[in-house]
């Protein structure tokens, strides 16, 4: 396992599991860093709000849960529909 200077532990690749509705099916994105390099938490918990807010965005009626499955590989696992799809929008009275 690599390390920075500073003792932090850097991953070498990261994988994410996006789930489908229902849980039946799901898409697999692994992302891996240049040889001699790699992926700081800080860098890994960027990822994960990207994907996250791909999801808010492209499906706003779903309710996603992101479940930490070993030290890089992460799922976003799929709940149920939402009762009111997420708003963006500040409401104006």
């Amino acid at each position: 396992m690599k390390r920075t200077v500073h003792g932090n532990v850097l991953l070498s690749s990261i994988t994410i599991r996006i789930f489908a509705v229902q849980n039946e099916s799901s898409t697999v994105r692994m992302i891996r860093a240049k040889p001699g390099y790699g992926y700081t938490e800080g860098a890994v918990d960027e990822m994960l709000m990207s994907v996250a807010d791909e999801l808010e965005k492209r499906f706003p009626d779903r309710e996603y849960s992101l479940v930490k499955v070993g030290d890089s590989t992460f799922n976003f696992v799929w709940r149920g529909e939402r009762k009111a799809p997420a708003v963006r929008e500040p409401i104006s009275g």
